[in-house]
């Protein structure tokens, strides 16, 4: 670190990280400090067993459906001329926004409309729950597949093919320097089925982070043994997360290499069976929920004959919904943006202080690790643990009301600047590896300041990036379930969480329209985050 002024930004960060991510961290460890015949449920070895094999199973599952088809939708999307190729790219870009909670709502709403006997078997459960989660990871796998392979040095593949064929081309020269970032995406596929519990509680199949969840909420004395036994698993996943990410940084190819014109395989007569493929493997899986979701929406009860469905009836019902939950729609659609620009600007920052540091660089990927392996449940009962001792100390009365009587959205603020980090950090720290050290150099012989040197040579020439990426993390807080489930205070209610409070009541027209309106804020978002995208790209 050559400028002496930046010591006291990599303090400041340090800081940051000292008060508001590592005692959430910790706090787990403590609780299993006070309370060491925790450590006792490891004698339960069948549940221990069937936890375990749940969890994995689901995690293997999700991998198996989305790992497959989602490097060949990247490869039809990259490296072919496919059928409305443009259009598969904006349908796979707009459904990376929508929450899970709204999937399993509309699937939920289709099983029990055809009379699929899914709670009857729970091996049916079980798959089901995989699919889900495949379904939501499938559209980030590819993007970020494509985007990998987009990466790649075009002269290496024109070479090769020169000397061989193009399955020995792509076995001995694609599939080394793609591997990294299948690995990453395969990633967000397995921790996604890891981390949540929207899924799982909705469809009864215990996992890990089921587990600390359902005895959170029974409010037994089970909770610390829940939380013993989830901990070693967590940190095994973290080191493997860790392990891939350090792969992913060493052998990412310079993204110097997006803008060259590369090879495009034309498919001769397959092109339209595969682009077929392509199309339906995509949009089937994602018009059934959305068309169960309309289809409630618009059904009209009668009293002397079956029921009848009224498209003109959706319209009006999601208008009530908006109207009767404003407020709410409002308050969560702020506090979802407010997230995401948090964690975004801290993203960005850090990426650009890691490229002054290697011991910050390596301490913060060692985080992201663990965030990104560790359960939703446990990073909110981590909060909580930390709440309830700040109230505690001298003068901490002063924070009860915004930290725990409420009504008050700052520990949802909180625990989804820490849940959702991973996920700034990855992608920003791939786009700062776009600006040239050059410029941020002639800006300090120049006389800048840190700050200057920041905002002149990463915040604005990536700003329109910077914002597509404070939109998606913004989107993913406003589905937010698993850990601010635990953290919420009385009075008040994210939508998220009225929507899983009314899945477990009963799948009626009113929680049907009110995904749709919620269905139509992340749409706008989506919309919103493509045009800045587009803006970037046109040089705007």
């Amino acid at each position: 670190m050559s400028d002496p002024r930046l010591r006291w930004w990599h303090a400041g960060a340090v800081v940051v990280l000292l008060l508001f991510f590592l005692p959430v961290l910790l706090a787990p460890w403590w609780e299993l400090a006070r309370t060491p015949s925790a450590w006792s449920a490891w004698r339960e070895w069948p549940r221990l067993v069937e936890l375990s094999f749940n969890s994995l199973l689901l995690m293997l599952l999700t991998a198996g459906m989305t790992l497959p088809f989602g490097l060949f939708l990247a490869f039809m999307l990259v490296r072919t001329a496919m059928f409305g190729r443009r259009m598969f790219m904006l349908f796979c870009f707009l459904t990376l926004f929508v929450p899970l909670p709204l999937v399993t709502n509309g699937w939920w709403m289709f099983w029990q409309q055809t009379g699929w006997p899914i709670a009857q078997s729970w091996w049916l459960r079980l798959l089901a729950a995989a699919a889900q989660h495949s379904l939501v990871a499938l559209p980030g796998l590819v993007l970020i597949v494509g985007l990998g392979w987009r990466a790649l040095e075009p002269e290496l593949e024109e070479e090769a093919l020169l000397a061989a064929r193009p399955w020995r081309v792509f076995w001995h020269v694609i599939w080394p320097r793609l591997r990294p970032v299948v690995g990453l995406a395969l990633g967000w596929a397995v921790l996604g089925a890891w981390n949540e519990i929207t899924v799982t509680d909705m469809l009864q199949v215990r996992t890990f982070a089921e587990e600390v969840y359902t005895q959170f909420m029974t409010g037994e004395a089970e909770l610390a043994r829940a939380v013993a036994v989830t901990l070693p698993s967590s940190l095994l996943l973290a080191g493997l997360t860790w392990w891939a990410i350090q792969r992913w940084r060493r052998l990412s190819p310079p993204r110097m290499t997006w803008s060259r014109t590369r090879l495009v395989y034309p498919l001769r007569g397959g092109r339209g069976w595969l682009s077929l493929l392509a199309w339906l493997g995509m949009v089937i899986p994602w018009a059934i929920p959305l068309g169960s979701l309309i289809f409630q929406a618009g059904m009209i009860y009668h009293a002397d004959r079956p029921p009848t469905f009224e498209p003109l009836s959706v319209l009006q019902r999601m208008g009530e919904q908006a109207a009767r939950q404003g407020q709410g729609l409002f308050s969560s659609l702020l506090w979802a943006m407010t997230t995401g620009l948090l964690c975004a600007g801290w993203g960005l920052l850090l990426a650009w202080l890691m490229r002054h540091g290697r011991r910050l660089e390596n301490a913060l990927w060692v985080m992201t690790a663990l965030i990104a392996a560790t359960p939703g449940p446990i990073l909110g009962l981590g909060l909580q643990t930390v709440i309830l001792g700040l109230i505690q100390v001298p003068g901490g009365t002063l924070l009860r009301p915004l930290l725990y009587d409420g009504p008050s959205p700052a520990p949802n603020l909180w625990i989804g600047w820490m849940r959702f980090f991973p996920v700034a950090m990855v992608g920003l720290w791939w786009l700062a590896r776009t600006v040239p050290v050059a410029w941020e150099e002639s800006a300090w012989v120049d006389g800048a300041s840190p700050w200057q040197r920041f905002k002149l040579a990463y915040l604005w020439p990536l700003l329109s990036s910077w914002l597509a990426v404070a939109l998606a993390v913004g989107t993913l807080a406003l589905g937010e379930i698993s850990a601010g489930k635990i953290v919420s205070t009385p009075g008040y209610m994210p939508l998220s969480h009225l929507i899983f409070q009314q899945m477990h009541a009963s799948a009626d027209t009113e929680l049907a329209s009110l995904c749709l309106v919620l269905l139509v804020i992340v749409s706008g978002a989506a919309g919103l985050a493509l045009w800045l995208v587009r803006f970037r790209r046109s040089g705007g």
